[in-house]
């Protein structure tokens, strides 16, 4: 099975090898003074105001670039919060989309972000909901499709489907596999994938002499709608301090093979704490996107309760408590995350 539009998903291309196709520049400064930056910057704007359009009139090409360039507009404001509206909105497109295509393409995206689903089939499962009073006839549910249990497990661990109707515990589950019964609940699971893989892609980048005027305006509207004015405010002053914490940025994009709850407890949660800012629903999102990252990179997929994320966070929070520096923890971690930090391009 194939994606009949690549465009509608344009987060599964990858972005150099489409520019050496297209015969456009490589260099993202160069990219970033092209034309179409203005094509992005729109983008990023309605994605900020949650004007979701289906962006009618824009070809392949447009389309694919406009998503880059936007990503690259929203990783240079520096802010996460930013980066999480740009992620939900962006992934309310492809739910739009995929609600109105075949299952057949939903499974087809499963297969390209690298999870499993298949067509349960016809009467494969189905389980009793009520009986008809007129007729005395059992009433029935069925399950037209079907997710291995520990691809489910992965997408559960990734993205936190913690609605009331995707929780695992209240899903059927049969023969090694997860059921679902409708296309449309298979999209909202699909969707959820998405958005950690756009949030995956979203790391904080300088901006260039170019896009400055450009990000000041999303950030000026994200200030409006995200009520974002008072750390807008603060950001310059904080600025020597984020720069002085980067490495945390580069851990917790590739995540670590030993040690993470060490590093959520000691450097994680009071980065996001006291040098973000961030609230704690925010915090848990970011130890999540760490989490899977460690879980895919290196394997690393061991529970960790959400609740403890949150005590640490909190802790954190009311004692003002500063992220240990990397010299400064035990020697078996500050290795390992000094062997990720030597493997950064």
């Amino acid at each position: 099975m194939r994606l009949s539009d690549v465009s509608d998903y344009p987060f599964l291309v990858n972005l150099r090898e489409f520019l050496e196709r297209q015969g456009l520049p490589q260099d993202l400064e160069d990219l970033m003074g092209s034309r179409y930056i203005d094509l992005g910057f729109r983008r990023a704007l309605e994605d900020i105001k949650g004007e979701v359009s289906q962006l009618e009139g824009e070809d392949y090409s447009e389309k694919i670039l406009g998503f880059y360039i936007a990503l690259i507009l929203i990783s240079m404001t520096g802010d996460r919060r930013i980066f999480r509206r740009f992620a939900e909105l962006e992934t309310e497109r492809v739910l739009i989309r995929l609600k109105e295509k075949p299952a057949d393409e939903i499974i087809s995206l499963f297969l390209s972000l690298g999870y499993r689903v298949e067509k349960a089939r016809e009467g494969e499962l189905c389980v009793a909901i009520n009986i008809d009073r007129s007729t005395y006839e059992v009433r029935q549910k069925c399950y037209a499709y079907k997710i291995p249990i520990s691809d489910y497990l992965r997408i559960s661990t990734a993205s936190s489907l913690d609605e009331p109707e995707l929780i695992l515990a209240n899903r059927p589950v049969s023969k090694g596999y997860v059921y679902i019964e409708t296309k449309d609940i298979l999209a909202k699971i699909c969707s959820n994938i998405v958005r950690i893989k756009i949030e995956s892609m979203l790391k904080p980048l300088t901006p260039y002499e170019r896009t400055k005027p450009y990000v000041e305006k999303i950030v000026e509207e994200a200030e409006k709608i995200l009520g974002l004015a008072s750390r807008g405010r603060q950001e310059s002053e904080k600025q020597p301090t984020k720069e002085r914490y980067s490495w945390v940025e580069k851990v917790i994009s590739r995540g670590l093979p030993d040690g993470r709850k060490r590093f959520i407890l000691y450097v994680l949660t009071p980065y996001m704490a006291t040098i973000l800012g961030l609230d704690e629903d925010e915090a848990l999102r970011m130890a999540r996107e760490f989490l899977d990252n460690s879980c895919r990179n290196y394997g690393a997929c061991g529970k960790v309760y959400d609740t403890w994320i949150r005590s640490a966070f909190r802790g954190a929070k009311n004692k003002g408590i500063k992220p240990a520096r990397l010299e400064k923890l035990d020697e078996e971690l500050r290795k390992s995350i000094e062997d990720i930090l030597s493997r950064e391009t």
